[in-house]
């Protein structure tokens, strides 16, 4: 019926959508990945992955942005800061 697949349209929207970034932490705040994860272009499934991390590996998150972390590089030169899903990063 028409009402479920707008709901579904809807839903399908939300989910893909880029959150919107919340108030960005005074300082950087050290987490470490747990899983191989993608550094992303943007907070969303569909954005471009920039760089793979490896567990263990140390990201500095300046902003919570939903269910994604914003991050920035501390290498030198500097890497483009990105987005890496919540649940593949614990703060130290």
């Amino acid at each position: 019926d028409v009402t479920t697949t707008r709901e579904s349209q809807s839903e399908k929207d939300r989910l893909l959508a880029a959150p919107t970034l919340a108030q960005p932490f005074p300082v950087p705040r050290r987490f470490q990945i747990t899983t191989s994860t993608a550094v992303r272009e943007s907070p969303t499934w569909a954005s471009k992955e920039t760089v793979w991390l490896q567990p263990g590996a140390r990201v500095y998150v300046v902003a919570p942005a939903g269910e994604w972390l914003k991050v920035e590089s501390r290498a030198r030169p500097p890497k483009p800061p990105g987005f890496v899903w919540k649940a593949d990063a614990r703060r130290e």
